[in-house]
């Protein structure tokens, strides 16, 4: 099916891209446009206008600074999953863009579009809000910083404002005695498709103690979201996964069933996924 006419803009600065989007209300960022273009085909979007950020250098970089992995928002999710500052520093960032859809997705594909839209099922939503991401977006009145707790609203929808452009993605490096890892039941069974249920885990252990952690949902919820349950039967306890056995992990969280599995059914699953997600984080640890 072929999208509704539109008219496409290509800016050579953020600047730019910014004042495109003043002068045309409703226009859509285009970043890879493996999600925008299929809702568009579908006709589940059909903006007037695409700011398409493809030619815009110098926002697609990935570093390492002060303690601080830095990822250009243009970023492709095969450049994250390939890259050694994304791989030691946040490494369920990398473990969640490596099994983003197929290689032509993940070669066009980017991880500020991904954060952007928000899906539900995405993989690297989650991976961000485990590992409590910060998003710089710029506006016509300036820019401003968000946490992934801020960031992150609910299904498809996020804290960007209309003529905002998402810029950069900041995660705290993992220092010693802290790791983090993403991983998920696909819906065909595998890693490399849409999740039933996937989750990121993030600890930091004092000795054999879990002096803090934050852990995610994707895939089984209404929208990514954390896990309070999970991160109180682990916080000051023992990096023990087997200790959620007796939790549910996904209590105050509203489960949702679809065709690939019943409420009920997603509900266990994401129980293991979790200490799944959870093992893998301390085994990287030690």
């Amino acid at each position: 099916m072929h999208p509704a006419a539109f008219s496409y803009l290509a800016p050579r600065s953020v600047d730019e891209a910014i004042a495109m989007l003043g002068e045309h209300p409703g226009a859509r960022v285009l970043a890879g446009g493996q999600s925008l273009l299929s809702l568009m085909k579908l006709r589940l979007a059909a903006p007037e206008w695409l700011v398409d950020l493809g030619g815009v250098p110098g926002i697609d970089a990935i570093s390492s600074q002060g303690g601080t992995v830095r990822i250009g928002a243009m970023a492709t999710h095969a450049a994250a999953a390939a890259s050694p500052q994304v791989r030691s520093g946040a490494t369920a960032l990398a473990d969640a863009a490596a099994v983003v859809g197929d290689p032509l997705v993940r070669n066009r594909g980017t991880v500020g579009g991904s954060a952007a839209h928000a899906d539900p099922v995405g993989d690297e939503p989650g991976a961000l809000l485990a590992l409590d991401a910060r998003f710089t977006l710029r506006g016509s009145s300036g820019e401003r910083v968000l946490a992934a707790d801020e960031f992150f609203r609910d299904a498809f929808t996020t804290a960007l404002a209309a003529g905002e452009v998402l810029t950069e993605i900041a995660v705290p490096a993992a220092s010693e005695g802290e790791a983090s890892a993403y991983l998920k039941i696909g819906r065909r069974g595998g890693q490399r498709d849409y999740p039933v249920a996937g989750a990121a885990a993030w600890l930091r252990l004092d000795g054999d103690t879990v002096s803090n952690c934050r852990i995610a949902l994707t895939g089984a919820a209404l929208s990514t979201t954390r896990l309070p349950a999970a991160e109180q039967a682990l916080m000051g306890g023992s990096a023990d996964p087997s200790l959620l056995e007796a939790v549910d992990v996904t209590e105050g969280v509203t489960v949702v069933g679809d065709l690939y599995g019943s409420a009920g059914y997603k509900a266990h699953l994401s129980g293991v996924i979790v200490r799944r997600a959870v093992q893998r984080a301390v085994q990287r640890i030690s």
